[in-house]
């Protein structure tokens, strides 16, 4: 894929976080993984951005090589449907039974107490799109989760901000662990969808927005 210097600046990071992570699992001794641990500055990854701006096609080059280093990732979409379609996708990657796909209440067990404690060690990656999806309480679960795990995958949010309302009395990302633990990127330039009435139509699904400025070429949101 070719990716634009936003796209490549987010996959950069989330690319070291997966490179840690690698690290930690072929780790020797206990005390070479504690200082790896111990030294780890990777933050978890959120890319957002209106649709058709290119975060799927970014995170999904890191998916590839992941794999393709012979890690293992977890993909996890907000219904079952989608998840069914991602399966589609990659089922004839060589290494597709190294990916799991579900629902992010599946994989995270979302609803559940802490004693519900998924297996994630085996891991490298964990993506979670549609972040705005989720409320506070449940994407800080997701953070807990992470920091939980020896090898400390790498975990990369995708969603937009404003396409729906989303769920919940905290977002996401008015939680105070996720404006300590999270790196933003925000994507405006179109990459998938040139065509301009198309373009209107994503735009007018962004109903959550409250301010927009477009310039033609781009559009730029304000928080």
């Amino acid at each position: 894929e070719d990716l634009n210097a936003f796209q490549k600046s987010y996959a950069a990071r989330v690319r070291k976080a997966v490179d840690n992570a690698f690290a930690v699992a072929n780790s020797a001794t206990v005390a070479e993984v504690q200082q790896l641990v111990d030294g780890t500055t990777t933050k978890v990854e959120a890319c957002f951005g209106p649709p058709g701006t290119g975060k799927t096609a970014a995170t999904l080059v890191i998916i590839e090589e992941t794999l393709d280093r012979g890690g293992r990732v977890v993909l996890t979409v907000y219904t079952a449907q989608l998840a069914c379609r991602m399966r589609e996708r990659f089922a004839k990657h060589p290494r597709h039974r190294q990916l799991r796909i579900d629902t992010c209440h599946a994989v995270f067990g979302l609803g559940e107490d802490f004693a519900f404690l998924p297996l994630l060690g085996g891991y490298q990656l964990l993506v979670v799109d549609e972040i705005s999806q989720l409320d506070g309480e449940q994407c800080d679960r997701i953070m807990r989760l992470r920091e939980m795990v020896d090898n400390v995958p790498a975990l990369a949010f995708m969603g937009d901000r404003w396409q729906m309302a989303g769920f919940g009395e905290v977002r996401p990302w008015d939680t105070r662990l996720w404006q300590a633990s999270v790196h933003r990127t925000t994507l405006v330039q179109p990459y998938r969808c040139q065509d301009s009435m198309k373009a209107w139509h994503h735009d007018a699904c962004r109903v959550a927005c409250p301010v927009a400025q477009s310039n033609g070429n781009s559009i730029t949101y304000e928080n």
